[in-house]
């Protein structure tokens, strides 16, 4: 009996352009889908919180993180020396003479700077001089009531003997 051959298919592209379709084909497929994006869920214009808080009012949270305030001596050297440095610099500008207009809007601009810095050393010398005032009038609170009534009750004593010793003959 004769022996019968097995044919075995070789699998091989037929033609160079047909294998880049079909790896395109299975590039195509195997990429992976993006999920959809997700839709924003909006409230109703009259559902939303506002806030009927003044934008220049600060709550304690706001100022919070703001740094302590500075001692008014201080807070006055740093004044008197920014007043300083533009009075100089107008100085500097002004002194030639011709102006150039760049040089008149920088002297103008300093000019307003100066205004407020000596707006604002008038108001921390108020303050120093509330705090000074305060500190003059303030009087050491008493720890000890009892005390307090005993050496009032003495003071009243001492007026009244001498306003009798100063008019022994009218009664009181």
């Amino acid at each position: 009996m004769p022996v019968k051959k097995k044919t075995v298919p070789v699998k091989r592209p037929a033609a160079g352009k047909s294998v880049t379709r079909i790896r395109k084909a299975v590039v195509k497929k195997t990429t992976i889908k993006k999920p959809p994006a997700k839709k924003k869920i909006t409230e109703p214009a009259d559902t939303t919180p506002k806030r009927h808080r003044a934008s220049h009012i600060r709550s304690a949270v706001d100022r919070l993180n703001d740094p302590p305030s500075a001692p008014l001596p201080a807070l006055l050297k740093r004044v008197s020396s920014a007043i300083e440095r533009e009075l100089t610099q107008i100085e500097i500008i002004i002194c030639g003479t011709h102006v150039h207009l760049r040089h008149r809007t920088e002297a103008e601009r300093r000019a307003r700077t100066l205004a407020s810095l000596a707006r604002t050393l008038r108001e921390v010398m108020l303050l120093r001089d509330r705090e000074e005032k305060s500190r003059e009038d303030d009087d050491t609170v008493p720890r000890d009531l009892d005390e307090l009534r005993r050496q009032l009750a003495q003071r009243l004593d001492e007026l009244v003997a001498d306003a009798k010793a100063a008019h022994p003959g009218e009664a009181e």
